[in-house]
């Protein structure tokens, strides 16, 4: 794997677990395509499973703004690609307030102008503290 790409990868991992931990909109938008979605896995409604990233952005900077901070720990991150294309395993720890969730995120990620984007967001939460 060349260093480069992995380098590249991991600014857009790195954006993203910036975007979470301030709620700020100019990580999500160095992270994120602009027609990005997250689907949360374990939504058992199928209309609301896929988020527009737009969405999940203002939920995370309502969060802060009412008070409940929130940071994504990793705990471990797995990353593969071949050309343009990229996936990364991020398994995580996740603190909202005074909650703290455990669960996975698959990141999809696309090279386009030289620089990687996460075009899409799966994950569950496996436990809940």
């Amino acid at each position: 794997m060349s260093r480069m790409e992995l380098q590249g990868i991991r600014e857009a991992v790195d954006a993203y677990l910036q975007a979470i931990k301030t709620g700020n909109y100019k990580f999500f938008k160095r992270a994120f395509y602009l027609d990005a979605v997250v689907i949360y896995a374990g939504e058992r409604d199928l209309d609301k499973k896929a988020t527009p990233i737009k969405v999940f952005a203002d939920r995370v900077k309502e969060r802060h703004e009412s008070g409940s901070d929130s940071e994504e720990i990793p705990l471990g991150i797995t990353t593969s690609y071949v050309g343009g294309v990229a996936n990364v395993r991020l398994d995580f720890k996740l603190k909202i307030g005074d909650k703290t969730l455990y669960g996975t995120d698959y990141l999809n990620l696309v090279k386009h102008n030289d620089q990687w984007k996460i075009s899409q967001k799966i994950y569950d939460v496996t436990r809940t503290e």
